[in-house]
């Protein structure tokens, strides 16, 4: 428990004895070597093509809680540490890189071009670490995460597994293992259903597993018009 940079193992080699086995141990520090990971995910929109002013605002979190899923996992402060500075991600699937790098940078949000986003993790120590990640619904026109007329958002949400391991010579290896998805509204337990394997037993990519479908509707957009009566 705790922060640690290296760890201490025995080496033992059995030596030829004649009729016996001589054993030498030595004793092995070995530096942790800190690793980087990424989860990334997909934003489809379907009814339309994206125009180049449709953002869509996602969001990466330690799992609250991870022992009641994993009683292996690590804590939820141990996760959060894993985290970037920025929990946000804002994608501007009409634009590109050149595009959005010329947008006023955002204070809590990433800025990203395309149809793919990514959070950047960041491990110092082995374990099995949670994450949930979603999409951000607006909460009105005045959020800075205002929604686009007519787009109904994607309330799936997803619990995110990565595996850190340790070889002999302190590397880590992160790898996501297991992605779960559930329909916030629909208030139930994650089904334990890993999408990350194929019905072939393939492995799917993560960026393919993490897909946020949105929906383009114009008859859901309101529309007012003043009217003005005029008695003659």
């Amino acid at each position: 428990e705790g922060e640690y940079s290296s760890f201490i193992y025995e080496s033992v080699t059995a030596n030829e004895g004649g009729a016996g086995q001589i054993y030498s141990v030595d004793v092995v520090n070995v530096s942790i070597k800190p690793a980087d990971g990424i989860i990334s995910g997909t934003k489809v929109l379907n009814g339309r093509d994206f125009q180049k002013d449709d953002h869509f605002t996602f969001e990466i979190e330690a799992c609250p809680e991870p022992s009641k899923t994993d009683k292996f996992a690590m804590t939820t402060e141990d996760i959060a540490k894993t985290l970037p500075g920025k929990t946000l991600v804002t994608l501007y699937p009409g634009m590109t890189e050149d595009e959005v790098g010329a947008l006023p940078e955002s204070e809590d949000s990433v800025l990203m071009a395309g149809e793919v986003f990514s959070f950047d993790l960041h491990f110092t120590k082995p374990g099995t670490y949670h994450y949930v990640v979603n999409e951000k619904r607006p909460e009105s026109d005045s959020s800075e995460y205002a929604g686009i007329p007519g787009v109904t958002y994607d309330p799936m949400q997803y619990h995110v597994i990565v595996e850190v391991n340790m070889d002999e010579n302190g590397e880590l290896k992160p790898e996501a293992t297991t992605v779960w998805a559930r329909n916030t509204n629909a208030r139930a337990s994650w089904p334990e259903i890993n999408l990350l394997t194929g019905e072939d037993g393939a492995t799917i990519p993560i960026e393919n597993a993490l897909r946020f479908e949105n929906t383009y509707n114009p008859a859901e957009i309101t529309r007012f018009f003043l009217v003005r009566k005029i008695l003659v």
